[in-house]
């Protein structure tokens, strides 16, 4: 008997076909530790500037508390005009930590109210705030009383410009 020998065109003497293993993510090629080590150095930075900004506006955070508590006050119709004096005391010490004293300290009347809008823009409430603060500074409380709503937009005006303006820079650092 014989035995006959495949033939080797035959589809019988197919094999599967075997894959190779897997490519190991581990260890990582070069490239990818640099682009690693970029975006560590991006995150630090962002952060870095994150923190000094939160720490340049530690002035602004303490001024709008400030801000905030004088408004409370305000709500006593006997405490208005001291509220309003207050108020205009804040704006020039928020001033005073955010420009150059040379800048600021002298300025008065006219030339501060040029001031205020100058990094911002109008107010909002104009010449009414404008007349109230002057009231409110120079003149006689018996002239004008101040009613809730004036005393809103005073507010809300100084903590728009707290908000909003834009410091100097400072030599040296920031504040």
């Amino acid at each position: 008997m014989t035995v006959l020998e495949p033939d080797a065109g035959s589809l019988q003497s197919l094999h599967d076909i075997v894959t190779p293993a897997a490519v190991s993510w581990w260890p990582l090629a070069p490239g990818w530790y640099a682009i690693a080590g970029l975006l560590l150095v991006i995150i630090a930075g962002a952060a870095w500037r994150s923190w000094r900004g939160y720490r340049a506006n530690r002035y602004r955070r303490e001024a709008l508390h400030a801000c905030a508590a004088i408004e409370r006050r305000m709500a006593d119709p006997a405490l208005r005009w001291s509220g309003l004096a207050d108020i205009a005391e804040l704006l020039k010490r928020v001033a005073l930590a955010a420009y150059p004293r040379e800048q600021v300290a002298g300025l008065t009347g006219d030339a501060w109210w040029r001031f205020l809008e100058m990094g911002t823009g109008p107010t909002g409430s104009g010449n009414e705030m404008r007349v109230i603060m002057d009231l409110a500074l120079y003149g006689n409380p018996a002239d004008t009383d101040p009613n809730d709503d004036m005393v809103r937009a005073i507010c809300s005006a100084a903590r728009d410009w707290i908000r909003n303006h834009d410091p100097a820079p400072r030599a040296g650092g920031s504040a």
